[in-house]
């Protein structure tokens, strides 16, 4: 509309007893009274105009809860960002340990993903896996051959402050565990303290973690960036040869998406067990342990997927004997391992 034209008001109700002019510019109001038609025409002067103008501010603040809900109702729902698959899988992997290297073999199903929540305001975060597991273990001559299973359970809920921008910052919560149960078919379960020792790789194996992170989140219609740090406790339980320990500890993490095609993830932490005191051997030791770990997966035109995963971790022990005095530093040999997964994905068991 051109400056200074005509703004059309719409015609006075019947039951109305004032209404505005067809014709009123922004400083010449007309009222009209009912039976009778005049028109009065402020004086263009600054009252007036303060006057005209608080009259037109009024009635913009009060359509402007109208438009803005009208305008609402309009916008499409925004489709919610989903990177997930589940179905059957086969991997097999290679590892070290303290008590020898290991080459084991899973088939089972795995239903993980992230997926996001009430217009992205939330990000959900899991992974689901049941596996029959079974391989080799180098820690005697023959090697030691395991059979068993291995579960895998965890789940992260977390925050978008700003839902409606790419970028926001984060927060999240994470509570997980895994679990394995592996056993040589000529032992007893309760049989492994009479052979070299299989701890945290056979026998029962079980752990768990807590962990809040906090960071920023990039989020679009094809694309999911997470950059965190987090505070987590590690748990782990006792063993044959191994006591129960307790890593509570502090890390980074990154995680990249692309819908329905590729997910990476990597992550590094560092963490300290409350100091142990054994009494028969006369020394108090405390264990830290660094770990990092990378992941990778992608999906493929026809449901199917592939992933490489990795990690490394070492642990150092403090240990001083309080009676004699004496200090040892030591550093475990370190940890690795490396897996590679095939899935297929459930629909196709459907069809």
């Amino acid at each position: 509309m051109a400056p200074g034209a005509n703004v059309g008001i719409a015609p006075r109700a019947a039951d109305s007893p004032w209404s505005l002019s067809s014709t009123a510019r922004l400083y010449s109001l007309c009222v009209m009274s009912p039976g009778r038609s005049r028109c009065r025409r402020f004086r263009t002067s600054a009252a007036g105009t303060r006057r005209a103008i608080g009259f037109a501010l009024l009635c913009v603040i009060a359509s402007a809860p109208g438009a803005a809900r009208a305008e609402e109702g309009c916008l499409a729902p925004v489709p919610p960002f989903d990177n997930t698959v589940r179905g059957a899988i086969a991997d097999g992997g290679i590892g070290t340990s303290l008590v020898g290297d290991s080459l084991m073999f899973e088939l089972g199903g795995q239903w993980t993903g992230i997926h996001s929540l009430r217009g992205r305001r939330w990000l959900l975060q899991w992974d689901a896996l049941v596996a029959a597991r079974g391989g080799y273990l180098a820690n005697e001559h023959p090697y030691l051959f395991l059979i068993g299973g291995h579960e895998l359970g965890w789940a992260e809920i977390g925050r978008r402050f700003v839902a409606n921008n790419e970028w926001s910052p984060y927060a999240g919560a994470r509570l997980g565990n895994e679990l394995f149960l592996m056993k040589h078919p000529g032992l007893a379960w309760a049989d492994f303290d009479t052979i070299n020792s299989v701890d945290r790789v056979g026998g029962t194996v079980a752990s768990g973690l807590i962990r809040v992170d906090a960071g920023t989140s990039f989020l679009d219609e094809r694309r999911s960036l997470l950059l965190v740090a987090f505070i987590q406790e590690e748990l782990h339980a006792a063993e044959t040869n191994t006591p129960a320990q307790a890593f509570l500890g502090v890390g980074a993490g990154a995680r990249f998406d692309v819908a329905h095609s590729l997910g990476a993830s990597a992550e590094i932490s560092w963490g300290a067990a409350p100091e142990r005191r054994d009494s028969l051997r006369e020394f108090t030791d405390s264990t830290t342990r660094v770990a990092a770990s990378l992941g990778v997966r992608k999906t493929f035109r026809n449901g199917m997927w592939a992933g490489l995963s990795t990690f490394i971790a070492r642990d150092s022990d403090h240990m001083v004997y309080y009676v004699t005095g004496n200090v040892y530093d030591t550093v475990n040999a370190p940890q690795f391992g490396l897996s590679v997964l095939y899935g297929l994905p459930v629909e196709r068991f459907f069809k």
